[in-house]
């Protein structure tokens, strides 16, 4: 099975590392979300 080309790393190592870092934004994001929504919750 042949991954799709955005995945691939010797076909288009560019667009893995922006969708690797969109990736970690992603979480970071939601991370802080999270936390955001645990302190806004402690101080209501």
């Amino acid at each position: 099975m042949r991954l799709p080309r955005a995945l691939n790393l010797n076909e288009n190592p560019a667009q893995f590392g922006i969708f690797f870092s969109a990736n970690r934004l992603i979480l970071f994001i939601s991370r802080s979300a999270l936390q955001m929504d645990r302190v806004l919750r402690v101080l209501y």
